[in-house]
Protein backbone atom coordinates (compact mmCIF):
# COMPACT_ATOMS: atom_id res chain seq x y z
CA UNK A 1 0.00 0.00 0.00
CA UNK A 2 0.80 3.84 -0.48
CA UNK A 3 -0.87 5.78 1.30
CA UNK A 4 0.18 9.55 2.58
CA UNK A 5 -0.73 9.61 6.19
CA UNK A 6 0.17 13.83 7.01
CA UNK A 7 1.92 16.69 6.37
CA UNK A 8 2.90 19.18 8.12
CA UNK A 9 4.73 22.67 6.99
CA UNK A 10 6.23 25.29 9.75
CA UNK A 11 7.95 28.60 8.35
CA UNK A 12 9.25 31.07 11.49
CA UNK A 13 7.91 29.57 14.08
CA UNK A 14 4.32 29.58 12.36
CA UNK A 15 2.01 26.26 11.43
CA UNK A 16 0.83 27.09 7.61
CA UNK A 17 -0.42 23.32 6.88
CA UNK A 18 -1.26 20.68 9.08
CA UNK A 19 -3.30 17.90 7.34
CA UNK A 20 -4.03 14.61 7.72
CA UNK A 21 -4.66 12.03 4.74
CA UNK A 22 -5.58 8.95 5.65
CA UNK A 23 -6.34 7.26 9.20
CA UNK A 24 -4.90 3.94 7.70
CA UNK A 25 -3.23 2.03 10.86
CA UNK A 26 -2.30 -1.17 9.68
CA UNK A 27 -0.31 -2.99 6.09
CA UNK A 28 -3.70 -4.67 5.03
CA UNK A 29 -3.45 -3.71 1.90
CA UNK A 30 0.20 -3.75 0.78
CA UNK A 31 -0.57 -4.17 -2.86
CA UNK A 32 -3.63 -2.38 -2.84
CA UNK A 33 -3.79 1.31 -4.24
CA UNK A 34 -5.34 4.01 -2.10
CA UNK A 35 -7.07 7.36 -3.12
CA UNK A 36 -7.66 10.19 -1.33
CA UNK A 37 -10.08 12.74 -1.91
CA UNK A 38 -8.98 16.18 -0.90
CA UNK A 39 -12.66 19.17 -0.92
CA UNK A 40 -12.81 22.46 0.07
CA UNK A 41 -13.98 25.41 -0.92
CA UNK A 42 -12.20 28.23 -3.25
CA UNK A 43 -9.23 29.37 -1.79
CA UNK A 44 -9.09 26.83 1.42
CA UNK A 45 -5.67 25.88 0.22
CA UNK A 46 -6.03 22.44 -2.04
CA UNK A 47 -4.09 23.10 -4.83
CA UNK A 48 -1.34 24.51 -2.14
CA UNK A 49 -1.66 21.06 -0.50
CA UNK A 50 -0.80 19.01 -3.33
CA UNK A 51 2.01 21.86 -4.06
CA UNK A 52 3.71 21.20 -0.73
CA UNK A 53 3.61 17.30 -1.21
CA UNK A 54 5.50 17.49 -4.64
CA UNK A 55 8.06 20.04 -3.37
CA UNK A 56 8.77 17.82 -0.29
CA UNK A 57 9.49 14.60 -2.21
CA UNK A 58 11.50 16.70 -4.81
CA UNK A 59 13.73 18.05 -1.61
CA UNK A 60 14.10 14.97 -0.19
CA UNK A 61 15.22 13.08 -3.89
CA UNK A 62 17.77 16.20 -4.08
CA UNK A 63 19.04 15.74 -0.33
CA UNK A 64 20.10 12.20 -0.74
CA UNK A 65 22.74 13.17 -3.64
CA UNK A 66 25.63 12.80 -2.00
CA UNK A 67 27.24 14.46 -5.53
CA UNK A 68 25.31 17.77 -4.99
CA UNK A 69 27.40 20.50 -4.72
CA UNK A 70 24.85 22.44 -3.60
CA UNK A 71 22.36 22.37 -0.71
CA UNK A 72 18.89 21.55 -1.40
CA UNK A 73 16.58 24.17 -1.40
CA UNK A 74 13.33 24.20 0.36
CA UNK A 75 10.45 27.58 0.47
CA UNK A 76 9.97 26.63 4.26
CA UNK A 77 11.34 26.29 7.55
CA UNK A 78 10.55 22.81 8.46
CA UNK A 79 8.20 20.08 7.27
CA UNK A 80 6.76 16.88 8.80
CA UNK A 81 5.71 13.99 6.64
CA UNK A 82 4.36 10.27 7.08
CA UNK A 83 3.25 7.54 4.10
CA UNK A 84 3.18 4.00 4.35
CA UNK A 85 4.52 2.88 1.17
CA UNK A 86 5.18 -1.07 0.71
CA UNK A 87 6.07 -2.94 3.70
CA UNK A 88 6.80 0.10 5.37
CA UNK A 89 6.21 3.40 7.15
CA UNK A 90 8.15 6.45 6.64
CA UNK A 91 8.14 9.28 9.14
CA UNK A 92 10.77 12.43 8.10
CA UNK A 93 10.78 15.80 10.03
CA UNK A 94 13.09 18.41 8.70
CA UNK A 95 13.71 20.14 11.51
CA UNK A 96 15.83 23.15 9.69
CA UNK A 97 18.70 23.79 7.54
CA UNK A 98 20.13 20.01 6.80
CA UNK A 99 18.61 18.67 9.94
CA UNK A 100 16.44 15.73 8.75
CA UNK A 101 15.21 12.88 11.16
CA UNK A 102 14.10 10.34 9.22
CA UNK A 103 12.63 6.89 10.63
CA UNK A 104 11.69 3.88 9.41
CA UNK A 105 8.86 1.70 11.24
CA UNK A 106 9.23 3.92 14.32
CA UNK A 107 13.35 3.29 13.92
CA UNK A 108 15.74 6.35 13.31
CA UNK A 109 17.21 5.81 10.02
CA UNK A 110 19.68 8.22 7.64
CA UNK A 111 17.08 10.05 5.62
CA UNK A 112 19.21 9.03 2.61
CA UNK A 113 17.36 5.00 2.90
CA UNK A 114 14.06 6.73 2.84
CA UNK A 115 12.55 4.93 0.05
CA UNK A 116 10.63 7.54 -1.78
CA UNK A 117 8.02 7.18 -4.68
CA UNK A 118 9.32 5.94 -8.08
CA UNK A 119 7.42 9.05 -9.90
CA UNK A 120 5.24 11.69 -8.79
CA UNK A 121 3.27 12.70 -11.55
CA UNK A 122 1.22 16.17 -11.48
CA UNK A 123 -2.21 15.93 -13.72
CA UNK A 124 -3.46 19.26 -14.14
CA UNK A 125 -6.23 20.47 -16.98
CA UNK A 126 -6.20 23.98 -15.97
CA UNK A 127 -3.95 27.03 -17.33
CA UNK A 128 -3.31 28.58 -14.15
CA UNK A 129 -2.43 25.33 -12.18
CA UNK A 130 0.41 25.66 -9.25
CA UNK A 131 2.86 22.84 -9.88
CA UNK A 132 6.49 23.27 -10.62
CA UNK A 133 6.90 23.01 -14.41
CA UNK A 134 9.15 20.91 -15.36
CA UNK A 135 10.14 20.04 -19.25
CA UNK A 136 13.04 16.86 -19.01
CA UNK A 137 10.82 14.26 -17.69
CA UNK A 138 14.01 12.34 -17.44
CA UNK A 139 15.37 13.77 -14.71
CA UNK A 140 14.32 13.13 -11.28
CA UNK A 141 10.96 11.22 -10.05
CA UNK A 142 9.11 14.31 -10.36
CA UNK A 143 6.81 14.78 -13.77
CA UNK A 144 4.84 17.88 -14.56
CA UNK A 145 1.79 17.02 -17.19
CA UNK A 146 -0.46 19.77 -17.58
CA UNK A 147 -1.42 21.91 -20.60
CA UNK A 148 1.39 24.67 -19.78
CA UNK A 149 3.98 24.38 -22.31
CA UNK A 150 6.62 26.77 -20.64
CA UNK A 151 6.45 28.22 -16.70
CA UNK A 152 3.61 30.67 -17.67
CA UNK A 153 2.35 29.67 -21.68
CA UNK A 154 0.02 27.10 -23.09
CA UNK A 155 -1.01 26.08 -26.34
CA UNK A 156 -3.66 24.22 -27.84
CA UNK A 157 -1.48 22.50 -30.13
CA UNK A 158 0.75 21.60 -27.58
CA UNK A 159 -1.73 19.88 -25.57
CA UNK A 160 -2.51 17.40 -28.69
CA UNK A 161 0.97 17.05 -29.55
CA UNK A 162 1.44 15.77 -26.07
CA UNK A 163 -1.52 13.26 -26.45
CA UNK A 164 -0.64 11.74 -29.90
CA UNK A 165 3.31 11.15 -28.12
CA UNK A 166 1.82 9.72 -25.16
CA UNK A 167 -0.20 7.42 -27.05
CA UNK A 168 2.77 6.49 -29.49
CA UNK A 169 4.89 5.71 -25.67
CA UNK A 170 1.95 3.44 -24.32
CA UNK A 171 1.58 1.61 -28.05
CA UNK A 172 5.34 0.93 -27.53
CA UNK A 173 5.62 -0.17 -24.42
CA UNK A 174 2.68 -2.71 -25.41
CA UNK A 175 -0.13 -0.90 -23.47
CA UNK A 176 -2.35 -1.02 -26.77
CA UNK A 177 -5.31 -2.62 -24.26
CA UNK A 178 -5.39 -0.26 -21.80
CA UNK A 179 -5.39 2.60 -24.14
CA UNK A 180 -8.93 0.64 -25.48
CA UNK A 181 -10.57 1.10 -22.37
CA UNK A 182 -9.50 4.49 -21.88
CA UNK A 183 -11.32 4.68 -25.66
CA UNK A 184 -14.43 2.79 -23.90
CA UNK A 185 -15.36 5.28 -21.83
CA UNK A 186 -15.43 8.19 -24.68
CA UNK A 187 -17.57 5.37 -26.67
CA UNK A 188 -14.47 5.63 -28.95
CA UNK A 189 -13.85 2.70 -31.30
CA UNK A 190 -10.12 0.87 -31.06
CA UNK A 191 -8.73 2.68 -34.81
CA UNK A 192 -6.60 5.55 -34.56
CA UNK A 193 -5.57 7.44 -37.56
CA UNK A 194 -2.16 10.25 -37.57
CA UNK A 195 -1.95 12.56 -40.44
CA UNK A 196 1.16 14.93 -40.81
CA UNK A 197 2.55 17.01 -44.03
CA UNK A 198 6.25 16.26 -44.97
CA UNK A 199 7.17 18.70 -47.56
CA UNK A 200 3.63 19.85 -48.65
CA UNK A 201 2.86 15.81 -49.19
CA UNK A 202 -0.17 14.18 -46.90
CA UNK A 203 1.17 11.76 -44.85
CA UNK A 204 -1.15 9.38 -43.06
CA UNK A 205 -1.15 6.05 -40.65
CA UNK A 206 -4.09 4.40 -39.49
CA UNK A 207 -3.71 2.38 -36.67
CA UNK A 208 -5.88 -0.83 -35.45
CA UNK A 209 -5.60 -1.19 -31.57
CA UNK A 210 -6.48 -4.42 -31.42
CA UNK A 211 -3.22 -5.74 -33.86
CA UNK A 212 -0.95 -7.49 -31.27
CA UNK A 213 2.38 -6.63 -32.93
CA UNK A 214 1.84 -2.85 -33.59
CA UNK A 215 4.48 -1.35 -34.80
CA UNK A 216 4.69 2.35 -35.55
CA UNK A 217 6.36 2.62 -38.79
CA UNK A 218 6.68 6.51 -39.36
CA UNK A 219 9.09 7.63 -36.78
CA UNK A 220 8.07 11.79 -38.07
CA UNK A 221 5.48 11.47 -35.92
CA UNK A 222 7.93 11.77 -33.33
CA UNK A 223 10.00 14.51 -34.86
CA UNK A 224 10.23 18.36 -33.24
CA UNK A 225 9.60 19.77 -36.74
CA UNK A 226 6.42 18.07 -37.36
CA UNK A 227 3.08 18.61 -36.04
CA UNK A 228 0.94 15.66 -36.35
CA UNK A 229 -3.01 15.47 -36.40
CA UNK A 230 -4.69 12.78 -34.56
CA UNK A 231 -8.26 11.11 -36.03
CA UNK A 232 -10.53 9.22 -33.44
CA UNK A 233 -13.93 7.07 -34.66
CA UNK A 234 -17.28 7.12 -32.90
CA UNK A 235 -20.04 5.32 -34.23
CA UNK A 236 -18.21 4.97 -37.45
CA UNK A 237 -17.28 8.74 -37.50
CA UNK A 238 -13.93 9.66 -38.27
CA UNK A 239 -13.44 12.89 -35.24
CA UNK A 240 -10.20 15.14 -35.19
CA UNK A 241 -8.88 15.85 -32.03
CA UNK A 242 -10.09 19.23 -32.16
CA UNK A 243 -13.29 18.59 -32.75
CA UNK A 244 -13.61 16.71 -29.13
CA UNK A 245 -15.50 18.56 -26.81
CA UNK A 246 -13.36 19.84 -23.61
CA UNK A 247 -14.28 16.80 -21.73
CA UNK A 248 -13.17 14.11 -24.20
CA UNK A 249 -9.90 16.19 -24.45
CA UNK A 250 -9.50 16.14 -21.02
CA UNK A 251 -10.40 12.41 -20.34
CA UNK A 252 -7.41 11.51 -23.01
CA UNK A 253 -4.92 14.28 -21.46
CA UNK A 254 -5.47 12.91 -18.10
CA UNK A 255 -5.59 9.02 -18.50
CA UNK A 256 -3.20 8.50 -21.68
CA UNK A 257 -0.98 10.59 -19.84
CA UNK A 258 -1.24 8.83 -16.60
CA UNK A 259 -0.95 5.22 -18.61
CA UNK A 260 2.27 6.69 -20.65
CA UNK A 261 4.61 7.56 -17.26
CA UNK A 262 2.92 5.24 -13.94
CA UNK A 263 5.30 3.21 -12.67
CA UNK A 264 5.07 0.35 -9.04
CA UNK A 265 5.22 2.71 -6.42
CA UNK A 266 3.39 6.08 -8.23
CA UNK A 267 2.09 8.86 -6.81
CA UNK A 268 -0.06 10.85 -8.86
CA UNK A 269 -1.49 14.24 -7.57
CA UNK A 270 -4.90 15.85 -9.59
CA UNK A 271 -6.09 19.06 -9.46
CA UNK A 272 -9.57 20.15 -9.88
CA UNK A 273 -10.42 16.34 -12.46
CA UNK A 274 -13.74 17.50 -12.62
CA UNK A 275 -12.46 20.49 -15.32
CA UNK A 276 -15.34 20.12 -18.33
CA UNK A 277 -16.65 16.90 -17.12
CA UNK A 278 -19.96 15.63 -17.21
CA UNK A 279 -21.44 14.40 -13.70
CA UNK A 280 -21.73 10.96 -15.17
CA UNK A 281 -17.84 11.06 -16.01
CA UNK A 282 -17.52 12.50 -13.17
CA UNK A 283 -18.91 10.09 -10.93
CA UNK A 284 -17.00 7.30 -12.91
CA UNK A 285 -13.60 8.88 -12.40
CA UNK A 286 -12.37 7.40 -9.84
CA UNK A 287 -13.64 3.92 -10.56
CA UNK A 288 -11.58 3.91 -13.85
CA UNK A 289 -8.90 4.83 -12.76
CA UNK A 290 -8.86 2.08 -9.78
CA UNK A 291 -9.74 -0.31 -13.41
CA UNK A 292 -7.08 0.89 -15.83
CA UNK A 293 -4.38 1.00 -13.34
CA UNK A 294 -4.65 -1.80 -10.79
CA UNK A 295 -1.94 -3.76 -12.17
CA UNK A 296 0.44 -1.40 -11.07
CA UNK A 297 1.21 -2.22 -7.18
CA UNK A 298 1.63 0.34 -4.34
CA UNK A 299 0.29 3.48 -5.94
CA UNK A 300 -1.01 6.72 -4.57
CA UNK A 301 -3.89 9.03 -5.68
CA UNK A 302 -4.73 12.23 -4.32
CA UNK A 303 -7.40 14.14 -6.17
CA UNK A 304 -8.27 17.89 -4.72
CA UNK A 305 -11.80 18.82 -6.02
CA UNK A 306 -15.08 20.63 -5.54
CA UNK A 307 -16.97 18.22 -6.84
CA UNK A 308 -19.58 15.96 -4.85
CA UNK A 309 -19.53 13.54 -7.36
CA UNK A 310 -16.25 12.03 -6.75
CA UNK A 311 -17.35 10.81 -3.13
CA UNK A 312 -20.05 7.96 -4.04
CA UNK A 313 -17.23 6.42 -5.84
CA UNK A 314 -15.06 5.79 -3.24
CA UNK A 315 -14.32 2.95 -1.34
CA UNK A 316 -14.15 2.96 2.51
CA UNK A 317 -11.13 -0.05 2.61
CA UNK A 318 -9.04 1.87 0.09
CA UNK A 319 -9.56 5.59 0.34
CA UNK A 320 -9.73 8.43 2.86
CA UNK A 321 -11.91 11.97 2.36
CA UNK A 322 -10.53 14.59 3.75
CA UNK A 323 -12.35 18.11 3.75
CA UNK A 324 -10.49 21.32 4.15
CA UNK A 325 -12.14 24.24 5.34
CA UNK A 326 -10.98 28.18 6.19
CA UNK A 327 -9.87 28.68 9.87
CA UNK A 328 -10.99 32.23 10.96
CA UNK A 329 -8.19 32.65 13.34
CA UNK A 330 -5.37 31.61 11.59
CA UNK A 331 -3.84 31.08 8.57
CA UNK A 332 -3.52 27.17 8.37
CA UNK A 333 -7.49 25.12 7.11
CA UNK A 334 -9.00 23.23 9.01
CA UNK A 335 -9.08 19.48 7.85
CA UNK A 336 -11.04 16.93 8.72
CA UNK A 337 -11.71 13.49 7.55
CA UNK A 338 -14.48 11.68 6.80
CA UNK A 339 -14.79 8.80 9.60
CA UNK A 340 -17.46 7.16 7.56
CA UNK A 341 -17.29 4.90 4.27
CA UNK A 342 -19.76 6.92 1.39
CA UNK A 343 -19.50 4.42 -1.12
CA UNK A 344 -23.07 4.37 -3.60
CA UNK A 345 -24.06 7.81 -1.62
CA UNK A 346 -26.49 9.70 -3.37
CA UNK A 347 -25.74 13.69 -4.00
CA UNK A 348 -27.83 15.10 -1.74
CA UNK A 349 -26.82 12.92 0.88
CA UNK A 350 -22.92 13.81 -0.03
CA UNK A 351 -24.05 17.49 -0.19
CA UNK A 352 -25.78 17.75 3.03
CA UNK A 353 -23.03 15.29 4.98
CA UNK A 354 -19.95 15.51 3.32
CA UNK A 355 -19.81 19.32 2.27
CA UNK A 356 -22.10 20.98 5.01
CA UNK A 357 -24.23 22.71 2.46
CA UNK A 358 -28.19 23.09 3.14
CA UNK A 359 -30.31 22.89 0.26
CA UNK A 360 -33.69 23.46 -0.63
CA UNK A 361 -36.20 19.96 -0.32
CA UNK A 362 -32.92 18.08 0.88
CA UNK A 363 -34.36 14.76 2.26
CA UNK A 364 -31.13 14.28 4.83
CA UNK A 365 -31.96 17.79 6.24
CA UNK A 366 -35.76 17.48 6.28
CA UNK A 367 -35.33 13.68 8.06
CA UNK A 368 -33.03 15.19 10.63
CA UNK A 369 -35.32 18.30 11.01
CA UNK A 370 -37.75 16.18 11.47
CA UNK A 371 -36.29 13.93 14.33
CA UNK A 372 -35.66 16.84 16.26
CA UNK A 373 -39.19 17.76 16.59
CA UNK A 374 -40.52 14.10 16.85
CA UNK A 375 -37.75 13.96 19.86
CA UNK A 376 -38.61 17.37 21.22
CA UNK A 377 -42.70 16.15 21.52
CA UNK A 378 -41.79 13.20 23.57
CA UNK A 379 -38.97 14.49 25.29
CA UNK A 380 -39.03 13.13 29.44
CA UNK A 381 -36.45 14.74 30.07
CA UNK A 382 -34.26 12.28 30.52
CA UNK A 383 -30.65 12.23 30.00
CA UNK A 384 -30.31 10.08 27.23
CA UNK A 385 -33.31 11.60 24.92
CA UNK A 386 -31.45 14.89 26.61
CA UNK A 387 -28.01 13.81 24.48
CA UNK A 388 -29.58 12.44 21.40
CA UNK A 389 -31.75 15.73 21.12
CA UNK A 390 -28.39 17.97 21.71
CA UNK A 391 -26.77 15.84 18.92
CA UNK A 392 -29.04 16.87 16.78
CA UNK A 393 -29.00 20.62 17.69
CA UNK A 394 -25.19 20.60 17.18
CA UNK A 395 -25.28 19.12 13.60
CA UNK A 396 -28.17 21.36 12.73
CA UNK A 397 -26.62 24.51 13.84
CA UNK A 398 -23.97 24.14 11.15
CA UNK A 399 -27.19 25.22 8.64
CA UNK A 400 -28.11 28.20 10.03
CA UNK A 401 -27.84 31.32 7.48
CA UNK A 402 -28.06 34.28 10.28
CA UNK A 403 -30.14 34.66 12.47
CA UNK A 404 -33.45 35.61 10.71
CA UNK A 405 -33.61 32.09 9.33
CA UNK A 406 -36.66 29.95 11.04
CA UNK A 407 -34.32 27.23 12.02
CA UNK A 408 -32.44 29.51 13.79
CA UNK A 409 -35.29 29.75 16.60
CA UNK A 410 -36.57 26.37 16.09
CA UNK A 411 -32.84 25.22 17.81
CA UNK A 412 -32.93 28.62 20.02
CA UNK A 413 -36.37 26.94 21.47
CA UNK A 414 -34.95 23.36 21.80
CA UNK A 415 -32.29 24.16 23.95
CA UNK A 416 -34.06 26.01 26.21
CA UNK A 417 -36.31 23.16 26.34
CA UNK A 418 -34.54 20.27 27.25
CA UNK A 419 -32.25 23.03 29.91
Amino acid sequence: MFAIRRVKILNKQQQILDVCLSDAESKKMLSRNYTTLVLGENGVGKSFLLKSIIDIFCFLESARDANRKRKPKYQYESFYIEYFLGDDIYSIDRVSGSLIIAKKNGEEIDHREVVLPNKVLAISFMVNDKFQFNKDEDVGIYTYHGVRSSTNSTYTSSISRNIIFDLIHCIEKGLSKQVIDIFSVLQFESTIKFQWNIEKKLNEEIIDLNNDNIKISNKHLLSKWVYPTIFFYKNGQQISFDSCSSGEKHILFAYIGILSRIEHNSLILIDEPEISLHPEWQIRYISTISKLFYKYKNCCFILASHSHYFVSELKGDSSSIVVLKNNPSSNTPNAEIIPYDTYSWSAENIIYNVFGIRTTRNFYFESDLSRLLTSLESFDGSEEKKEKIQALINKLHKYVFNISDPLYFILKEAEEKIK
